[in-house]
């Protein structure tokens, strides 16, 4: 085939799968022009059903509007009021710039526009179709923009099939709208989704905490400190969390630049080594940070979504985040130090993670097969031909047999054990709860609350109680009775936190259980006593061969023969 000049309507799409590649980025791009036309309040209306063709998108803001003559250059590409030329890159201060977006969206959604500026006694409205301008007419409406889109991905049907399920893209949707609002505190933000009301956050302008304790509660919003560090040209403001505030992922670590909401690896690192020494393994912190430097230090014409930014000295501006931060971090801990005493001060051993170590150890009891829990008969007599040598490090137990050395993986085999008693309760119905002498409110995201609406009942099978407690809480009853008492608000924020809703559909709640076992059961870096690790043992050894393996997969135990260890000193 010859080479051939496309038609414009394939390069439309092309160049619309390249800023548009889900209803986040739609979204996105909405929410970006609304900001640019200096409104006091944004309103975003989600519904679902975006692989059906029945999710749509509605942005409502009250911002200077679009005058009726710009309307000919609506949905035309590379058309904007941002930028002029080349050199006005240098200074940008919009969030918009590219003139892509509404030409991108108009190219494979149907989308209906309708502004008012102040000076005008009526607005205009214009409806978009496949790239199509198809009408046009004046409206009575008051000031600002309306933006409504539906048929999403209609017309680029090859994109349609790999949408994800509503609960992603609704979560996407969450997640982006409150790394916006956390840096423009001036605004008022209202997301509904599914004609519910997700968040609103009055305008905060000035007290940046009130959008951090609308956004995520008020526990995390007292423990926040405040950063403020300048060197040279290059500032970095915000707040961080306190090294006992946690989560048990990174979702929580907001970057902006110049105010612009960015995915930035190197800064997400900078961060994370503040922190280091600081947190448990795979614990993250909460983190708010707009790092603010000139304008020809940074090009932020990376990607068409704009998701991006390089800077042209990477290296500085990493270590002066590092620097700030770590200083926030040091004069806050010294000050809680002389306040409260050395022991309040958290260290990566101290108790309020479900990932610290030996704080949240299960006992001896704990971690067996409970007789008459348990379709698993204990056999006393099986540990006859076992005798226990010793650890490597505090990972491994070493057991030698007639003829062969058995080294076992003492958190991967705790889990397996744990794993198969919440299975055994959750399948027979025969939960047990101990109810909490001080019911604990938790703070529900809209994720968290998505995530919980769809695991509820599971959760509540297996032996945790709640009561509603409010708009965005939820108290804490009662836990499983199989459970040690021990910092259960965090293991139920971290399950909500880090599960993913696919994965909850795929494998139902057999994954939540893994994740429970996972958390609460014994740590490596807990040795065991000879009694309770001939204990441990023997409940390893009646496992199925098929329960050799821990819930995420990973082996429990490790055979080395006779005949294997002659090998290897050569002597076979």
């Amino acid at each position: 085939m010859g080479i051939k000049r496309l038609s414009a309507e394939t390069i439309k799409k092309i160049a619309a799968g390249e800023v548009i590649e889900c209803p986040t980025d739609i979204v996105k791009e909405l929410v970006e022009n609304a900001i640019d036309a200096k409104p006091s309040r944004i309103f975003i209306d989600i519904r679902g059903g975006f692989q059906r063709l029945e999710g749509s998108i509605r942005v409502v803001d009250d911002g200077v509007g679009i005058a009726g003559e710009d309307f000919n250059n609506l949905f035309e590409r590379h058309s904007t009021s941002k930028i002029v030329g080349l050199d006005d890159l240098l200074g940008l201060n919009t969030l918009g710039f590219r003139g892509e977006a509404l030409a991108s969206i108009g190219a494979v959604c149907r989308v209906e526009l309708a502004s008012r500026i102040d000076r005008s006694e009526m607005g205009n409205r214009v409806v978009c179709d496949n790239g199509k301008k198809v009408e046009f007419e004046p409206c009575a409406m008051p000031e600002g923009t309306i933006v409504n889109v539906r048929d999403i991905f209609k017309h680029l049907p090859a994109r349609l099939k790999f949408l994800k399920t509503d609960r992603v893209e609704l979560n996407k949707i969450t997640h982006l709208i409150t790394h916006i609002a956390l840096f423009y505190n001036s605004l008022s933000f209202e997301l509904v989704i599914n004609g519910a009301r997700s968040f609103y956050s009055p305008s905060s302008e000035g007290e940046p905490l009130v959008r951090i304790a609308d956004l995520f509660g008020y526990e995390i919003a007292d423990a926040m400190t405040e950063v403020i560090h300048r060197d040279g040209d290059v500032r970095v403001e915000g707040f961080v969390s306190a090294p006992d505030i946690t989560r048990g992922n990174g979702r929580n670590m907001y970057i902006a630049v110049n105010g612009r909401p960015v995915n930035d690896r190197e800064i997400i690192y900078a961060i994370l080594n503040a922190y280091k020494g600081l947190l448990p393994d795979r614990r993250y912190p909460t983190a708010v940070v707009n790092v603010i430097v000139p304008t020809d230090m940074y090009d932020v014409n990376v990607h068409p979504r704009k998701s991006e930014v390089r800077f042209r000295d990477v290296r500085r501006v990493t270590g002066i985040v590092y620097k700030g931060i770590s200083r926030a971090l040091s004069s806050a801990i010294k000050f809680r130090s002389a306040v409260l005493g050395a022991s309040s001060i958290s260290s990566p051993s101290s108790k309020s993670s479900t990932f610290r170590k030996s704080e949240t150890a299960l006992s001896r009891e704990d971690l067996t097969l409970k007789s008459g829990e348990s379709h698993i008969d204990v056999n006393g007599d099986s540990l006859r031909e076992y005798k226990y040598v010793g650890y490597i490090g505090k990972k491994y137990v070493i057991y030698s047999g007639r003829d062969d050395l058995y080294i076992v993986d003492q958190h991967a085999t705790a889990e397996r054990l744990l794993f198969n008693q919440l299975v055994s309760v959750y399948e027979s119905g025969s939960a047990k709860t101990q109810v909490l002498l001080i019911p604990k409110p938790i703070y529900l995201s809209p994720e968290r609350e998505q995530t919980l609406s769809f695991i509820r009942a599971d959760l509540e099978r297996l032996g945790y109680d709640f009561d509603e407690f409010g708009d965005k809480f939820i108290l804490l009853r009662g836990i499983p009775s199989l459970l040690p008492r021990h910092e259960e608000v965090l293991l139920l924020e971290d399950i909500l936190d880090g599960l993913d809703i696919d994965r909850i559909k795929e494998r139902g709640i057999y994954c939540v259980l893994a994740e429970i076992s996972c958390h609460k059961s014994l740590r490596s870096d807990r040795r065991l006593s000879p009694e309770e690790a001939d204990k441990f043992f023997n409940d390893l050894l009646v496992l199925p061969d098929d329960q050799r393996r821990c819930p995420h997969g990973r082996r429990l135990m490790m055979v080395i023969s006779e005949e294997e260890m002659d090998r290897y000193f050569g002597r076979r």
